[in-house]
């Protein structure tokens, strides 16, 4: 299964963050030479780089409990014994399904909410940026409930060699 959710998930999800990464950063550079340079910035950059920022930052969490590279309040996972290490294992995936079902269950009514409107500087229909709060809740979802269904392997939490 985690072969799966890195081939069909994952690595599609890290490369659009990463794209939205360099897009950010691009539009933020392109903001500040406008501003300092020519003393009038493009006024669409500064809020496509928050368009940016948004699927970047939710891709990436995304990214970061697939790796396990997300904060974690238990430490043991690996080490523990069997059962304690299932009923932490549960408690995670409780906490993390507590943060994610409001976007799953009020996702879809946001995006229609925004479908009828526009975005300020470069007039783009606002679902296109908001449809990835439901998308990323989505991930996270499928990646805490994969967690919780399979044990951790300590030889693949920090390489990417499969």
């Amino acid at each position: 299964m985690s072969r799966l959710l890195k081939r069909f998930v994952n690595r599609p999800a890290e490369g659009l963050a990463m794209l939205m990464l360099a897009a950010m950063l691009m539009l933020v550079l392109l903001q500040v030479v406008g501003r300092y340079v020519f003393q009038n910035p493009p006024p669409w950059t500064e809020e496509a780089a928050r368009f940016c920022m948004i699927w970047c930052g939710l891709l990436g969490a995304g990214s970061a409990l697939f790796h396990r590279a997300d904060p974690k309040l238990t430490k043991g996972l690996t080490s523990a014994r069997a059962v304690p290490a299932l009923l932490l294992r549960a408690i995670r995936w409780l906490a993390i399904s507590a943060f994610v079902l409001p976007w799953l269950i009020y996702g879809p009514g946001f995006v229609f909410r925004h479908w009828f409107r526009a975005t300020e500087a470069m007039n783009w229909n606002s679902a296109a940026i908001v449809v990835i709060v439901p998308i990323a809740g989505l991930i996270l979802f499928v990646y805490a409930f994969a967690q919780l269904v399979v044990r951790e392997e300590r030889s693949e939490e920090g390489s990417d060699a499969k």
